[in-house]
């Protein structure tokens, strides 16, 4: 869950609960390659968070081409999305309650 390679028992899901309970964790992001995908607290998020879509808060390209020239402009929409320790943001955003 933390550390370098996400597998240092930083938190339990005791210690999590209560900071859900006093409103000090709200969102969890779980990268698609974590290597604590196994731990107790990922597993307790993902049976008890809800998922959110990741088009409610990733990011969109969009590609625009000038009519009068052979440029092309791609932009970024920058909607916030996460990208992990990948870079792929594939990934899910969990809203915890």
């Amino acid at each position: 869950m933390g550390g370098f390679n996400g597998t240092d028992p930083t938190l339990t899901v005791s210690e999590l609960k209560k900071m859900i309970k006093n409103g000090e964790i709200k969102y969890f992001y779980v990268p698609s390659n974590s290597k604590a995908s196994d731990s107790a607290v990922i597993e307790w998020i993902e049976e008890n968070g809800t998922a959110i879509d990741s088009s409610e808060y990733g990011s969109t390209v969009s590609t625009n081409t000038d009519a009068n020239s052979s440029a092309t402009q791609t932009t970024n929409g920058g909607g916030g999305g996460a990208a992990g320790m990948n870079g792929t943001g594939n990934g899910t955003l969990y809203l915890l309650k």
